[in-house]
């Protein structure tokens, strides 16, 4: 798996899976506060998405 699809797989279990959104307002809104929180601490996203060698 890729970054990119990564990154997908944990924004969708983190913010829409199982979640009602009335709107994509919402959508964008709670997807741009999980983009802002995974760089708070980048080395924890890196950890993540990366391949441990």
């Amino acid at each position: 798996m890729g970054l990119v699809e990564g990154l997908w797989v944990w924004l969708k279990s983190s913010v829409i899976n199982n979640e009602f959104f009335n709107s994509i307002t919402q959508v964008r809104n709670a997807a741009e506060k999980f983009i802002r929180n995974i760089n708070i601490i980048p080395t924890r996203t890196i950890g993540r998405l990366c391949i441990k060698m």
